[in-house]
């Protein structure tokens, strides 16, 4: 069994302080959840975690995964064979297994001739709160970067702002400023995305790339490309998209299927904990150097499959440990429930000049596509309740992309007044902000725009419950937050109707089932 392996020479075990810039080669003393040293087998250990860290599909459902199994301080352990990692894997779906031949192909260990780049995407949107000290968990994690290595340090709402280019480890350090940063606007994080794969796909290296999100908030105003745009070109490019979600407004929903479609991992980081966040950073970095790496084929593989859970299971001794992870042989369809066009001042209808930008690029995409239309909507908050001050806001965003050369009758403007807020008037002040706005919704012949209201949900607690009752029984789901009487309540929605009256036909078959429901087509 792994933990009764022992060794009489503990001439590399260093003793002491384990703080500072210690040397990943050298074993952690300090107990850690997250990778953060390596130690040989050869040591007494247990293995009391152990991680899927990176997954990636090969011809007919062949899944390549490397794990990473760590003792209680967080060291890698070096040199197991395929014998010593006591190691499973299945795949399965809906409780369904599918039998699969599992085979150990290699350990992969720490060389300086195996280059990565790592790229730090941060979102400073106006839901972001703890910007610097972010940027200060990432400064700390660069001394620990192999100094053959490289990093890049990017902010992001509607732009990207790169505040390190890419540099070497050395250089890093000193060049990453914490300071005079500043969150505004909202977040386009596909967007980003696509314009970061777009940067690494031109600038070619022999460095593995490595892209790390981290969200404080969640998507909300790219218009054009879809997550799905992003899987695809992420998986052409073999870059991999970790995602480090901090705090509750993240929407896990969104981030994780992307994490995991790319081949990467999610990590959920509680704002309490943010000094964790280096550690997690560092986990990520290394795992791509340190791993032991398997291959698992299925018996029999479907074209039917979009998605497979594969559950992996290491027993050391005296429990199972386990780890889960999506396996996605399609893209899947991720929801992006709001498309910002702008955000105001109180009584404020017209859009800041910062948004113009992403109004040239709408007007383009509308020139090149000539058949769609776009649906327009305005919404106040609960202080500014006029319908006339909604329409307004969404007439200006019009005519802010009309003068970009687009005919004016291809708009449809919409006015929800203060039905439909984000946040609840007792959120701080720069979330309600999220109230005023515009948003786009698409009037394309290849899209499924129609929608079904389901339940009226008290919270949002249930309001999620409901939602994955409806996604386990094959549905489309998400919820939205509205106002009922002055009573803030939380619809539930069924997504992914090509017309109002392939809708209506829906409604009239979940009616037979759900007769408590009153369903309508939105």
């Amino acid at each position: 069994m792994p933990q009764c392996i022992y060794s009489q020479d503990k001439s590399n075990i260093i003793t002491g302080s384990d703080s500072g810039t210690r040397d990943f080669r050298t074993p952690s003393i300090d107990y850690s959840d997250y990778l953060c040293g390596q130690m040989s087998k050869d040591v007494n250990f247990r293995i009391s975690k152990m991680k899927i860290v990176r997954t990636k599909i090969v011809d007919k459902g062949n899944v390549l995964f490397n794990i990473i199994p760590i003792d209680q301080f967080g060291n890698f352990i070096q040199n197991l064979t395929n014998k010593e990692l006591e190691f499973d894997a299945i795949l399965e779906k809906d409780y369904v297994k599918y039998k699969s031949m599992l085979k150990f192909q290699s350990e992969s260990k720490l060389e300086k001739s195996k280059k990565t780049n790592l790229h730090i995407l941060v979102e400073n949107s106006i839901l972001t709160t703890n910007l610097q000290d972010i940027l200060r968990q990432i400064r700390n994690l660069i001394p620990k970067l192999m100094p053959t290595d490289s990093i890049s340090v990017s902010l992001f709402n509607q732009k990207i702002q790169n505040i390190l280019p890419i540099e070497s480890a050395q250089a890093a350090y000193l060049k990453l400023s914490v300071e005079n940063v500043k969150c505004s606007g909202t977040n386009s994080a596909i967007n980003v995305l696509y314009q970061k794969l777009n940067e690494l796909e031109t600038h070619k290296s022999d460095a593995n790339n490595i892209i790390v999100q981290i969200y404080t908030g969640y998507e909300n105003s790219s218009f054009i490309d879809t997550y799905g745009d992003i899987i695809d070109r992420a998986k052409d490019l073999n870059i991999p998209i970790y995602t480090v979600g901090i705090g509750t407004k993240v929407r896990s929903f969104q981030t994780q299927p992307l994490s995991e479609a790319t081949g990467a991992r999610y990590y959920d980081l509680q704002e309490e904990n943010l000094e964790n966040l280096s550690a997690i950073l560092n986990e990520i970095y290394y795992s791509d150097k340190v791993f032991y790496q398997y291959k698992l084929t299925p018996d029999a593989f479907s074209e039917e499959w979009d998605n497979l859970v594969m559950q992996a299971a290491l027993y050391n001794g005296a429990d199972f440990l386990d780890n889960f992870v999506d396996i996605y042989f399609k893209a899947p369809d991720i929801m992006t429930t709001n498309k910002i066009l702008a955000i105001y001042d109180k009584e404020e209808s017209f859009p800041d000049t910062n948004s113009f930008e992403s109004y040239q690029m709408i007007a383009l995409y509308m020139q090149n596509n000539p058949t769609i239309k776009m649906e327009i909507t305005g919404y106040t908050d609960n202080e500014s309740k006029t319908t006339e001050l909604a329409l307004s806001r969404a007439d200006k965003v019009r005519d802010a992309i009309v003068s970009f050369g687009v005919n004016p009758r291809r708009f449809v403007l919409k006015s929800a007044g203060d039905e439909e807020p984000i946040y609840t008037s007792s959120a701080p002040q720069n979330l309600l902000a999220l109230n005023r706005r515009t948003e786009l919704k698409w009037l394309r012949e290849e899209d499924k725009p129609a929608e079904i209201k389901g339940e009226l949900a008290e919270s949002e607690f249930m309001a999620d419950q409901f939602v994955i009752t409806w996604e386990k029984i094959g549905y489309k789901a998400y919820y939205k937050r509205t106002v009922i009487n002055g009573e803030t309540m939380y619809k539930v929605i069924l997504w992914n109707y090509e017309t109002n009256e392939q809708a209506a036909e829906e409604i009239n078959r979940l009616k037979a089932t759900f007769q408590d429901i009153e369903f309508k087509v939105e």
